[in-house]
């Protein structure tokens, strides 16, 4: 009896189940829907006949002394399936789950780098973090970015005005595989000579790219208006 329930029951039943928690897995494309459908036939009928000539003979599958191989056979193939669902499983659900927590953990660690960079500034050293936050950037962004902090920093340095930035958070407002949107909030710290420093917080939106495995940013720009709420006449 109990190579009946192993044998001619339990094992085409876990090569079965098997069979579909790789379409649920796989998210049933067309060609598994396809052989889903004919393997599940197959091992129907494959039941069906060891039912008849169970009757029949008095003899299945499974209590059957001449048919060892087939045995081996039909086991063999209950354990490939239930090792092909904990491989396919383990490909779609735990890698993906590591590589958006890496690309999380990139994203954040880059839009950091690049929102304290933008603010920073030096009069006597200008460069330093301007190549710092260009680093990150695409080649684009990077050409826009130098010219406009050229443009923009022109009042900064002949009034000897310093700049120091300091991230007070950053969060991810959308991450896909090649684009990702972090929005950051930096406290901008301004000192002129003899005069007392002046604070400010500065909202960044920075979308981001995938290249070659790099995060880069690919346009920074400010939020405007957070919380605001429309004047009362």
């Amino acid at each position: 009896m109990l190579r009946v329930i192993l044998f001619d029951l339990l094992a085409p039943l876990v090569t079965a189940l098997a069979i579909v928690a790789l379409g649920v897995i796989l998210r049933w494309p067309v060609w598994w829907v396809v052989v889903c459908t004919a393997s599940c036939l197959l091992i129907a009928q494959g039941m069906a006949v060891n039912a008849y000539l169970a009757r029949r003979d008095s003899v299945t599958v499974g209590t059957d002394d001449d048919g060892p191989a087939l045995r081996a056979g039909i086991v063999a193939l209950a354990t490939a399936s239930v090792l092909a669902v904990a491989a396919v499983g383990y490909w779609h659900w735990t890698v993906p789950d590591r590589e958006g927590n890496a690309d999380r953990v990139a994203v954040t660690d880059v839009a950091a780098t690049v929102a304290e960079a933008v603010v920073n500034f030096t009069p006597g050293s200008p460069e330093t973090y301007l190549r710092k936050a260009t680093e990150h950037m695409t080649e684009a962004q990077g050409q826009s970015f130098t010219r406009d902090f050229d443009r923009a920093t022109v009042d900064l340095k002949s009034r000897g005005i310093s700049q120091q930035g300091e991230i007070i958070s950053v969060g991810i407002e959308a991450l896909g595989p090649e684009d990702a949107v972090s929005a950051a909030l930096v406290r901008r710290t301004s000192v002129a000579a003899k005069t007392q420093p002046e604070q400010s917080v500065l909202a960044l939106r920075l979308t981001l790219t995938k290249r070659d495995g790099r995060w880069l940013v690919d346009n920074i720009a400010p939020i405007d208006r957070i919380g605001a709420q429309t004047p009362k006449n």
